[in-house]
């Protein structure tokens, strides 16, 4: 019975983990200019440890000044709902903030997409 507890506790932890560092989130950064970015690649990727996670993920690209930027950045889904939203995302714009000081630097603006919670994956 605990053993199949075990993805569940992971996804509470992960949840977890991820709105302390949320809320850790500078003042800075609420203030950063945003810009489209665009979804150029999508996949299903294994996260974790022992327990990992299946998530898709989601490679953008931005323009500042002329210049392109890239990030990552992971949704909370699984399943057919996973695989759904990597064959539909190709493509589409997603807002984010970026440091005018030094652009690569970037935030999500949006804390949800499509109804799950927005992860950004650091490189």
């Amino acid at each position: 019975m605990l053993v199949k507890l075990i993805p569940a506790i992971c996804i509470l932890a992960a949840l977890a983990v991820w709105a302390v560092l949320r809320s850790k989130r500078s003042k800075a950064e609420e203030g950063w200019p945003s810009t489209q970015a665009t979804i150029q690649s999508a996949a299903i990727e294994n996260h974790g440890g022992r327990y990992a996670l299946d998530l898709p993920c989601f490679a953008f690209s931005y323009v500042v000044n002329g210049e392109y930027y890239a990030g990552r950045f992971s949704l909370s889904a699984n399943g057919d709902r996973a695989d759904e939203l990597t064959r539909e995302m190709i493509g589409r714009k997603v807002a984010v903030r970026f440091d005018p000081k030094k652009p690569a630097r970037h935030c999500m603006f949006d804390e949800m997409i499509e109804g799950c919670e927005v992860w950004l994956i650091s490189e």
